[in-house]
């Protein structure tokens, strides 16, 4: 219960601040009926939770969270990806492709394992250049801040 007062009292003070800032015409009219609707959400929760048995059912936020999570791991996986091919091709190193895994939690992303197919295994006919794996596995590993246990390959 007091929490629910100290929600209403804060949600109130902010709205009657944002009241004396914004200037009168349409845009105090919109926030004054978006302060409604959060003025009206907070003051109806006990409402909800009483017709509810007291158990807080209302998961519609761990959903959006759950999929802001999964789209914010894809997008890293893949801009990752895309740049860690660029440094190795950048560098010489005929990549097919690079694919990085992670898993994106408490606002940071964390590099699971990487994968780099290289477009020839181990000798370019054309030139004969040797590619040393251990040294694209120290590029990848500096580019990404990651041990080198991370790292595989696989080829054709």
């Amino acid at each position: 219960m007091k929490g629910w007062l100290v929600a209403v009292a804060a949600v109130i003070i902010v709205t009657s601040c944002a009241e004396l800032i914004l200037p009168s015409g349409r845009i105090k009219n919109a926030c004054r009926t978006a302060f409604a609707l959060v003025c009206l959400s907070v003051m109806l929760r006990p409402l909800f939770l009483i017709v509810n048995d007291g158990q807080n059912t209302f998961t519609v936020g761990s959903a959006v969270d759950t999929d802001y999570v999964n789209a914010a791991n894809d997008y890293y996986c893949r801009v990752n990806s895309r740049e860690l091919k660029k440094i190795l091709t950048g560098k010489g190193y005929p990549v097919e492709s690079a694919e990085v895994t992670g898993e994106f939690t408490g606002g940071k992303f964390a590099v699971e394992k990487v994968f780099v197919k290289l477009e020839n295994s181990v000798i370019s006919g054309e030139d004969e250049h040797i590619i040393c794996i251990e040294e694209i596995t120290s590029v990848i590993c500096s580019a990404l801040g990651i041990a080198s246990d991370k790292v595989a390959f696989y080829g054709e």
